[in-house]
């Protein structure tokens, strides 16, 4: 019997489950979108409108814009989207259609109000599979050009980061098996490798030895060499003699549960180089002076550490200290060899803006350059004042909050204009002619008018006789209506505290002579210039917006709506109307509020007829010409301003 061995068959199941599960998360994710899409249709209408659309190999950053505009809805598609669509939707609701798109292309909407923001789909969050531990990451770095090794342990196993040590480094380091289940914590920062491994084992107690063949044997410090015990042992130093020119001062130094000094200092009018000369003795510390610090000082500070002392004796002074390969140089601020440099990055905000407004406290005696590639700051001086403009820096580089502004501007204009009466007279050259429908507007010329007068004459009942050659009459009956309503929403986005401005025009020109009289000897002679002048009618928004911490947005506000206007004359520029508001508002985020409006109501009744005749009901009509005419016009803006953090 032969048995035949398939090698696909585990592989295939495997595919169909995967398979069923990603068909599984898509369908979940359409029907998320769906509930959301249902959810916004309840206050934006546009999404349950009908739509028919046919597009060829079109962007789908054209397609989702012309829907957006005809169905007035806010959306927002990602730039770099290259999808091109050929497709063929009829009379299909503008929310099934995005719908579509998303589930064919792979696509997402994240939601912001009543704003959609369309892009990519990540699926990364969904399918990743979290472990159920997740070793930690020792922080070591090594240098290899330099030979410099940086880390940062807080109670890690030594075991694990002498195995990280050597593989980095290439060095081999061997632990004494009394070492093998022990922790660690120290901190070290662009050290040489023999310095750095040698503050290793003082900070945690051990002791380290290298052999000629340049390998490291790390064991447990049986020799007492420690200078502080750990655990809370005190050691007393005591004040000076009372009778000397130096003020009374003592210290104590002691150990935390890490391994790390803990100075405590009281002293009253002492020698700061007193103080730095003896602790420094005291814990064996390495220092080199390059100018001896002057001043006395008084102070009294507890358990803080061996730098910190440092920076609190030094503060205000002239001097400073740097720190390299385990020893301390102290010398002057200004000297060459105790100034640093570092590199600090900014997240949120612009180098350039920020290196303008350092204060000048921060700024002395420290050089501050920016670079605009990596939008970082170059940092030049003491380590102290470095750490001070750092810290600076790093309280104002918070995340700048975008605000989108909709303004929604209204115009309607109604009118209303009748016209009535009859006109009589004599006048040369008058034809027969004008309007029935859809208003009467009729000239009647002496010969219709007799033709009339002659058949109504005919019927022998009685004669109405003849009109003059000349004579005319004009009957008049007409109603004029207009209902104009104009919806404009620009939109505007800035960050919080800058300005956004919008302008949009239209621009009209208009023909200007002018004559030149140039006198001549028995002459004059005339010049004439024909130029065509402009004249605009914009729309012009101007708007600063402030976030302020309780979610609400204040917004100054400049708005300017002009239009043209028929001119007077024939050959006179065209007419120009102006409104405009100025306001100061504080809206609430994602909230609608009306900046403003402006109605006007007309009414005019003009009319002329015979005395006394006119004035009678009913044939008034027919002794008079009469004009009535209503107008209302109104503008209301509206602004809806939304917070974005990014």
């Amino acid at each position: 019997m032969v048995i035949h061995h398939n090698p696909y068959k585990h592989t295939s199941f495997l595919f169909i489950f995967l398979f069923f599960t990603y068909v599984a998360l898509s369908q979940t994710r359409v029907d998320e979108l769906k509930k959301k899409l249902d959810e916004l249709s309840k206050i934006t209408s546009g999404l349950n409108d009908t739509a028919s659309v046919s597009v060829s190999n079109t962007p789908i950053q054209e397609l989702l814009r012309a829907m957006a505009d005809a169905h007035e809805l806010n959306i927002s598609v990602d730039p770099g989207l290259n999808i091109l669509i050929t497709y063929n939707f009829s009379k299909e609701t503008v929310g099934n259609i995005l719908l579509f798109l998303c589930k064919q292309y792979n696509l997402d909407i994240l939601f912001t109000g009543s704003i959609m923001s369309v892009q990519t789909y990540d699926s990364s969050e969904q399918n990743k599979i979290k472990p159920a531990f997740i070793a930690k990451e020792l922080k070591i770095e090594y240098d290899k050009v330099n030979n410099f090794l940086s880390f940062d342990l807080k109670n890690d196993s030594l075991d694990k980061a002498i195995k990280k040590i050597v593989q980095l480094t290439g060095k081999n380091i061997s632990l004494s098996p009394e070492l093998q289940n022990e922790r660690v914590s120290a901190f070290v920062y662009n050290m040489n490798f023999d310095g750095a491994i040698n503050m290793l084992s003082v900070s945690n107690d051990f002791s380290i030895s290298k052999t000629k063949d340049n390998f490291y044997i790390l064991s447990k410090n049986t020799t007492g060499g420690a200078p502080v015990k750990s655990g809370q042992e005190r050691i007393q130093k005591p004040g000076r003699p009372s009778n000397t020119s130096m003020g009374q001062w003592d210290f104590s130094v002691q150990t935390d549960s890490s391994g790390k000094y803990l100075v405590s200092v009281t002293a009253s009018d002492v020698p700061i180089i007193d103080i730095i000369t003896d602790v420094s003795t005291k814990l064996k510390t390495p220092y080199f002076i390059f100018d001896k610090p002057e001043g006395d000082i008084t102070s009294n500070f507890s358990n803080i550490g061996y730098d910190d002392m440092l920076n609190f004796l030094l503060q205000g002074t002239d001097y400073t200290f740097k720190k390299t390969d385990n020893i301390y140089f102290i010398g002057k601020r200004g000297l060459e060899g105790l100034r640093n440099t570092k590199v600090v990055k900014l997240v949120h905000r612009s180098a350039d803006t920020v290196a303008a407004i350092i204060p000048k406290e921060l700024n002395q005696n420290i050089q501050i350059q920016t670079f605009p590639e990596l939008n970082s700051l170059i940092v030049t001086g003491s380590t102290h004042q470095i750490s001070d403009v750092e810290n600076f820096i790093r309280s104002i580089d918070k995340t700048v909050p975008m605000v989108l502004i909709e303004i929604i501007v209204i115009d309607v204009l109604r009118s209303r204009t009748t016209k009535s009466g009859i006109k009589a007279g004599i006048a040369d050259s008058i034809i027969n002619a004008g309007k029935i429908l859809p208003e009467i507007d009729y000239t009647l010329s002496s010969e219709a008018l007799n033709k009339a007068l002659s058949a109504v004459g005919n019927t022998g009942i009685i004669n109405l006789g003849r009109v003059t050659p000349k004579f005319y009459l004009s009957i008049q009956a007409s109603e004029n209506k207009g209902d104009i309503k104009i919806r404009s929403t620009p939109y505007l986005a800035t960050l919080n505290g800058h300005s956004a401005n919008m302008k949009i025009g239209e621009t009209k020109y208009y023909l200007e002579e002018q004559a030149t009289f140039q006198p001549i000897v028995g002459n004059v002679s005339t010049v004439s210039n024909k130029i065509f002048k402009s004249i605009n009618a914009d729309l012009s928004i101007a708007i600063k917006p402030v976030v302020s911490g309780d979610d609400c947005v204040t917004l100054d506000i400049v708005t300017e709506f002009s239009k043209f206007l028929e001119p007077e004359f024939k050959g006179a520029p065209p007419g120009k109307t102006t409104r405009q508001f100025k306001s100061d508002i504080r809206v609430k985020n994602d909230e609608m509020v009306m900046l403003g409006g402006l109605e006007e109501k007309s009414r005019s009744d003009t009319g002329s007829g015979v005395p006394f005749l006119s004035r009678i009901p009913i044939i008034n009509w027919f002794f008079s010409d009469k004009t009535n005419s209503r107008r209302r016009s109104k503008l209301q803006i509206y602004i809806h301003p939304t917070i974005i953090y990014s």
